[in-house]
């Protein structure tokens, strides 16, 4: 009994793990195309807002990424970041 709750914990763990990484990629990659289409509709972008990007989580990346579609200024898609 003790190795098989042994088992299932070591099996939760490694799930959990692989979930986290999962998500970590997700993110990254979510920051590397907002990035890339903000300087492509707004050009060289300031320091502040890459660090914004940067430290954003998914859910308010997947916003700034739509946003970007109709967005005619950089404070449009950030909500208030000075560009």
């Amino acid at each position: 009994q003790v190795e098989e709750a042994v088992m299932n914990w070591l099996e939760q763990e490694v799930d959990l793990g692989e979930r986290r990484g999962e998500q970590r990629g997700e993110r990254k990659a979510e920051r590397r195309v907002l990035l890339k289409q903000l300087r492509l509709r707004f050009g060289e972008l300031p320091a502040a807002v890459v660090t914004r990007v940067e430290a954003a989580e998914l859910p308010e990346l997947e916003v700034w990424t739509e946003r970007v579609v109709t967005a005619s200024k950089l404070e449009d898609v950030l909500g208030g970041t000075p560009s």
